[in-house]
């Protein structure tokens, strides 16, 4: 009988191993599936967070872009604007130097017409 009681008491400690041996590998699966999901969701995450930053990146230099179209098209303008103050300034200045040269003309034609009173009288 003790030698049927040691194959029993064998078979029931088989029979527990294998139990045991299936939870463990039940709750490893569980565990697996747990760490899947979480990578997933870290991978969603973070491709959710490189699209956002993706976006935030495609939105700052838009923005950027028509900063610098502002910008340039102010300095245009300023530009133009410089450029025709000059070209006003150079066309004033031309007629200030025709009015110079004009009374330095009418002078000399005043001081010949002098010269001939002072002429004809002496």
């Amino acid at each position: 009988m003790s030698w049927e009681h040691d194959m029993w008491a064998y078979s029931e400690r088989k029979k527990e191993d294998l139990l045991r041996k299936e939870k463990q590998m039940h709750r490893q699966r569980e565990w697996d599936t747990l760490c899947e999901r979480e990578k997933l969701r870290q991978k969603e995450t973070s491709d959710e967070f490189r699209n956002i930053m993706n976006e935030l990146r495609r939105e700052w230099r838009e923005e950027r872009d028509r900063e610098r179209e502002k910008d340039f098209i102010r300095k245009t303008e300023w530009e133009s604007m410089i450029s025709r103050e000059r070209a006003r300034l150079k066309a004033k200045m031309q007629e200030f130097q025709d009015d110079c040269e004009r009374e330095r003309q009418r002078w000399i034609i005043e001081d010949i017409e002098w010269e001939k009173e002072k002429a004809e009288f002496l």
